[in-house]
């Protein structure tokens, strides 16, 4: 016996019992007239709660389409902010690496410049006036 939550298959389950227990000489036509009624009942019932579930399913998923949308951004600020810190760790990476290329260009250079331009006395200290 089905559940009295699932009222199709009852239905169904009453008007299959109701074949099967014959009403002694009366026709199969007879009571395939007399359950016709029943059968479209059944049918309109399973329209309308196929109808009702179709229903709450587009409720719902415009419900939660707002939300959907604030996922999938908050998703996309993510993989855009990832991106955007990749590239400043790469940049400081090149920016580190060309201080460290320009030391050692002042490195060789120091002792040239040293030997041949001497700093004069005047170039490091500033004039005071009176």
């Amino acid at each position: 016996m089905a559940s009295v939550n699932d009222p199709m298959k009852v239905w169904q389950e009453m008007i299959e019992q109701f074949q099967k227990a014959g009403f002694g000489s009366y026709s199969p036509e007879f009571l395939q007239m007399m359950f016709a009624p029943m059968q479209q009942q059944l049918d309109l019932l399973q329209k309308a709660l196929e109808a009702q579930a179709d229903f709450q399913r587009e409720l719902t998923e415009q419900a939660f389409a707002p939300m959907r949308q604030v996922l999938d951004g908050l998703k996309q600020a993510a993989k855009t902010t990832r991106a955007a810190g990749e590239a400043l760790k790469e940049a400081g990476d090149l920016l580190t690496r060309q201080a460290t290329a320009m030391d050692q260009a002042l490195s060789f250079t120091s002792p040239f410049l040293e030997i041949t331009a001497p700093p004069s006395k005047g170039s490091t200290k500033t004039k005071k006036t009176k």
